[in-house]
């Protein structure tokens, strides 16, 4: 048996009221990507382009490493 939602049961029992409600907001919001995301994206298209193929393990060693080498500009400037 499906369970109606509650508008809907709602809309059964007091139909004025269900028309005085407020509409529905959407509650998502588009996520934005970190700096960290943003870098680990631009080396991996690196990798890509010079052919080179990184096991998963040694990506985040590299990964991280770059990342904390990088200054706090730069960083930045990979924010979105």
């Amino acid at each position: 048996m499906r369970v109606a939602s509650y508008p809907m049961f709602f809309a059964e029992f007091a139909p004025d009221k269900l028309a005085k409600m407020p509409p529905a907001k959407s509650i998502a919001k588009p996520a934005k990507k970190g700096g960290y995301k943003n870098y680990c994206k631009k080396m991996r298209e690196e990798w890509k382009k010079k052919g080179e193929k990184v096991p998963v393990p040694e990506q985040g060693k590299r990964l991280g490493a770059g990342w904390k080498a990088l200054s706090d500009s730069e960083k930045d400037a990979l924010m979105d």
